[in-house]
């Protein structure tokens, strides 16, 4: 009979008080006892199954052959015959440590007990007089932690120093196991079925050893083990070994095959997965022993069922390895609590939970979270409860208080969640903040490891109402709401459709205007396009008649007058051209860093050399030091000779200015370039239109011009990001200043920075000898600009022409010119992919490239110029820039070649720093030349055909190239590569002068020292002594 008091203070088991005021007993059959003072005590109608007995920690326990129960203590032993304490032995005066447990106890089989302690080694107790005796060790202290008898008798001592055996008294070493045992600690030992020998370690996982001592399996986790720690083995009736560890249960059903095992742990269901002990019961069935309380195996549902504190079991911590079965089938476990004792047939699993009943339902308080109002259902057995009071607690059980503390719940809402979600022993659920609408409460509940009892599923309806702002008229005002706000919009929509229909007239207006004006301005553009190319073929002319000596006077005057105004005319068209460039957006600026006022001294002096006006005073004024900025000088230039030339049109008399001064404004400092005349003046009316295109003053003093020149002015100088003003007064003068920003960088504008002896002669001499002059070809589809260019060179150079890109091409491959001109605009291939064609090809990538076009946009010439031309000159153009250009180019060709021979290898680095560069491919071309001359240097005939199969190439065409960039022959410049070498081999490597001459591919001696000293101006043995 087990009393349990209801008062949390009283813990003692048996009736609280002899002063019993009321008895009794429930529908169910449990006994309530009511006492004065002391609350109730409560009889429950099934007995635990879970006895405890003592309360002393229990460690060793051992079942001897007369079923009685001996239980190792602290510095005693214990009998217990039929569950109750029979005789207890105090072993005291037979330690040598004062304090001690029995940690082990084993029947050696001759009528003693075998005691291991704890760090005191063995005793040994006489059944029959219970005597007790030291069994020598041959060490002091050890912890003694498992005993097992072996099938022959002998019994395996597990301790913290290794294996130990015992026979016939005798306490025996292991050395040879224990050599190949990593860890000492021994905690389980067991032989198996085939004979095989188990040793559990503490920190090294499990060996099987076989007769001869040998090891033939490891379970550890470096193979792959989920835990070294081993608490206790154990073999059950088939002969499977289970393992304790302190990460869960480990099963080898099958001893022969060690490594295929299983491994059990929180996923099969255990609360706690420090296993301390394990043992079978009359029915094969597995129960362990782990800190949380006592677990059952269940086999076929492969799932532990546990018991803890609830059912009986002790609180404290069980023992490894203390464990074992009675006689009658009842299993032992020690704790420190002492025993806990059950029967597993006693367990009931057919009896069942009662059925789960809601007790009540309180509204919880939003401050204080406690539930303060009982809420009562309405007469349809539904809980009603307002949105602001949607939080509250739900209270529930089962009607018999002996399954009270046995009982799980698990609980859902329909209507929020669709899942049970299980709370464990938790008999009340508080519900918060649940939105407004229409629920079921529903809890069911089961015993403990048992089935839920899915009949008796206790149900409460509820219900939260809205908020008036969320019922079903609010969405009803809602709807008519949204259906005002639609209309009011699509009446709003319909006006900004009216008002964006009548803007896109107006844009379509103004745009239409814009197409207009950019129409005509296009007509003008191509007029003045297709008039460039006669002009070029009547100013060049021109410029060579003014140049005639032989001509006479009269007619040079003549001739004079026409060359001036078709540059009149020239000038105009390029005003057109620059004001259509400006007003497309076309036009780019390229800025450099510089002085502005070298620029706009150059320009003024030029003007004041051009003025034939006694009556006009020209003066420019530019301060003696300034700073440089940056500003694009073509920009700058056309805006000052429109102002210059419209300030000496309009001053008859009196004064004209070109000043430039410097000053800050808002901390921003800025240049200004002021124009001043003291000429005609503008009408104040005329003023606010002077930069409109096309504009032109009414007045006596007005000449003939096109309407272009000051809008042209105020469109370049926006595009500077300038500002450009005027101040003017009729009949006293004008001034125009032009500001530009000193510090300002215009990040988006483009800046521009600021061979060998013995060569055959005759292949070469029958290229040399088709003629000395520079080859130039030119390439143009008209046919009057292709002849005056051709007949402008004749004299000088060999000309070749061709009509157009295709046709230049293959003359270039077939003839390999010192130098192109070429038109852009032309059929079958323009003169860009021309230009490409030449530069991307290794045999022609060394000739200069000019370009001649009558489009001049800033587009058009960086395509030319990405294609690799060397320059670039736009239609018309004077005869005389194409000649200097010309010569220039090839000029710049013989000092690169100078480089290049002077320095072979080196000369990359050297013609960067003197601003001549080669080329990607010329500086292949060259590098490939010298590794083969190097490779072969010693070969007997290394000449030009030779080289020339060596670089895929036909003779006239090495020798054309190596002509053109070095200005050498293949032969002389194979030998300064050779004389090069042998330098090298001199001054470096220390060879004579002999050695050096034979290792460079030389076999006449008296020969290379001429060479050399013919190269470096001294002897070869002169040279290598310096």
């Amino acid at each position: 009979m087990c009393f349990e008091n209801l008062l949390p203070a009283v813990t003692e088991k048996g009736l609280s008080s002899s002063n019993i005021r009321k008895v009794l007993q429930d529908s169910y059959g449990n006994i309530w006892i009511g006492n004065y003072s002391c609350g109730l005590d409560f009889i429950s109608h099934r007995p635990p199954v879970f006895q405890i007995c003592g309360d002393r920690p229990v460690y060793g326990m051992y079942r001897g052959e007369e079923g009685h129960l001996w239980v190792g203590g602290e510095n005693e032993l214990l009998l217990y015959k039929n569950d109750s304490l029979a005789k207890r032995f105090d072993i005291c005066c037979d330690m040598l440590c004062s304090y001690g447990w029995v940690a082990a106890i084993i029947d050696d089989g001759q009528g003693f007990l075998l005691l291991g302690l704890s760090d005191d080694g063995i005793l040994r107790t006489e059944l029959r007089t219970g005597k007790t005796e030291r069994v020598p060790m041959g060490v002091r202290d050890v912890r003694i932690i498992t005993f097992f008898r072996d099938t022959d008798e002998k019994i395996w001592i597990g301790t913290v120093l290794g294996l130990y055996s015992y026979t016939k008294g005798i306490v025996r070493k292991e050395t040879e196991l224990n050599s190949k045992l990593e860890e000492k600690s021994v905690y389980g030992i067991l032989r198996d079925r085939q004979g095989k020998l188990w040793v559990g370690t503490y920190g090294w996982g499990l060996k099987v050893f076989d007769d001869n001592n040998r090891v033939i399996a490891e379970l550890n986790p470096d193979t792959g083990f989920p835990d070294g720690t081993v608490n206790s083995l154990f073999e059950d009736s088939q002969g499977g070994v289970w393992i304790a560890t302190r990460a869960g249960l480990g099963y080898v059903p099958d001893t022969r095959y060690p490594e295929r095992y299983s491994f059990y742990g929180y996923d099969h269901g255990l609360e706690d997965v420090f296993i301390r002990a394990v043992q079978e019961d009359v029915n094969g069935e597995i129960w362990i022993s782990t800190n949380n309380g006592i677990s059952h195996w269940d086999k076929k549902e492969q799932k532990f069922d546990n018991y803890d504190y609830r059912d009986g079991i002790p609180m404290g911590n069980f023992i490894e390895g203390s464990a074992c079965r009675g006689v009658d089938g009842t299993l032992y476990f020690g704790s420190l609590k002492g025993i806990c004792h059950f029967n597993p047939q006693e367990l009931d699993t057919s009896y069942r939970v009662t059925p789960v009943q809601i007790m009540e339902c309180r509204a919880m308080d939003g401050r204080t979270g406690k539930g303060d109002r009982l809420i009562l259902p309405e007469e349809n057995g539904n809980i009603e409860l307002p949105y602001d009071r949607n939080s509250f607690r739900i209270t529930f059980s089962v009607p018999d208080y002996a399954q009270n503390k046995r009982i799980e719940y698990a609980y859902k809402i329909e209507g929020l969640e669709d899942n049970w979600v299980n709370i464990g022993e938790e008999s009340q659920m508080v519900l918060r903040n649940i939105p407004p609408g229409t629920y079921i409460f529903r809890v069911k509940a089961r015993l403990r490891n048992g089935d839920w009892d899915e009949s008796h599923v206790a149900a409460v309806p509820f219900c939260i109402h809205p908020p008036l702002w969320r019922t079903w008229y609010a969405y009803t005002f809602y709807g008519l709401l949204l259906l005002c706000g639609l209309y009011l919009w699509m009446c709003t929509y319909k006006r900004k459709q009216a008002t964006r229909t009548a803007l896109a007239a107006e844009e379509k207006r103004i745009r239409d205007e814009q197409e207009l004006n950019n129409e005509r301005l296009r007509f003008y553009t191509n007029v003045t396009h297709e008039l460039r190319t006669p002009l070029t073929l009547i100013l060049g002319p021109l410029e060579d008649l003014t140049g005639d000596g032989l001509l006479p006077e009269s007619y040079r005057r003549k001739v004079g007058l026409i060359y001036r105004n078709a540059l009149q005319l020239l000038d105009l068209i390029n005003r057109l051209l620059d004001f259509r460039k400006v007003e497309t957006r076309n036009r780019r600026l390229k800025v450099t860093k510089g002085w502005l006022g070298k620029l706009v001294m150059e320009v003024g002096l030029r003007y004041k050399e051009l003025n034939r006006n006694p009556k006009v005073d020209f003066r420019v004024e530019v301060p003696s030091e300034e700073g440089r900025m940056y500003f694009d000088s073509e920009v700058v230039t056309t805006i000052l000779n429109n102002l210059l030339g419209n300030a000496m049109k309009y001053t008859a008399e009196g004064n004209i200015a070109l000043r430039l001064q410097y000053g800050e404004e808002g901390g921003r400092p800025y240049a200004e370039i002021i124009v001043e005349d003291t000429g005609y003046g503008i009408a104040p009316h005329a003023l606010p239109h002077i930069f409109e295109r096309y504009y032109q003053a009414e007045g006596k003093h007005q000449a003939s011009g096109s309407g272009l020149g000051l809008a042209l002015v105020k469109s370049l100088a926006d595009l500077h990001g300038g500002m450009l003003r005027v101040e003017s007064e009729l009949g006293r003068g004008s001034v125009f200043v032009f500001r530009l920003w000193a510090d300002c960088t215009y990040p988006e504008a483009l800046h521009m920075e600021g061979a060998t002896e013995g060569t055959d002669k005759k292949t070469e001499d029958a290229v040399a000898e088709i003629d000395n002059r520079p080859l130039l070809l030119v390439v143009e589809d008209n046919d009057d600009i292709r002849d005056y260019v051709a007949s402008s060179f004749d004299d000088e150079y060999h000309v070749v022409t061709a009509v157009n890109g295709k046709v230049g091409w293959e003359e270039t491959q077939r003839l390999v010119p010192d130098i192109i001109i070429s038109d852009i605009m032309m059929p079958e291939m323009d003169g860009v992919e021309l230009c490409r064609k030449v530069k991307e090809d290794m045999r022609t990538s060394h000739i200069p490239v000019i370009l001649l076009t009558a489009k001049d946009s800033i587009r058009d010439k960086e395509e030319g110029y990405e294609s690799g031309a060397d320059s670039y000159l736009t239609k018309p153009f004077s005869a005389k820039l194409l000649y200097s250009r010309v010569r220039n180019l090839l000029e710049m060709r013989k000092r690169l070649a100078l480089q290049i021979t002077g320095k072979t290898k080196e000369l990359t680095h050297e013609a960067a720093q003197t601003g001549i560069h080669l080329n990607k491919l010329d500086e292949e071309f060259l590098r490939r030349f010298t590794e083969v001359v190097t490779e072969y240097i010693n070969r007997e005939k290394l000449d030009i055909p030779f080289m020339a199969a060596e670089m895929n190439m036909s003779v006239s065409t090495l020798y054309r190239k190596l002509k053109g960039l070095t200005g050498l022959s293949g032969n002389e410049f194979i030998r300064k590569i050779k004389l090069k070498h042998s330098l090298r081999l001199l001054t470096e490597q220390g060879l004579n002068v002999t050695e050096a001459a034979y290792a460079s591919g030389f076999n006449d001696l008296g020969h290379f020292r001429r060479c050399f000293k013919e190269e470096y101006g001294v002897s070869p043995s002169k040279y290598a002594k310096q």
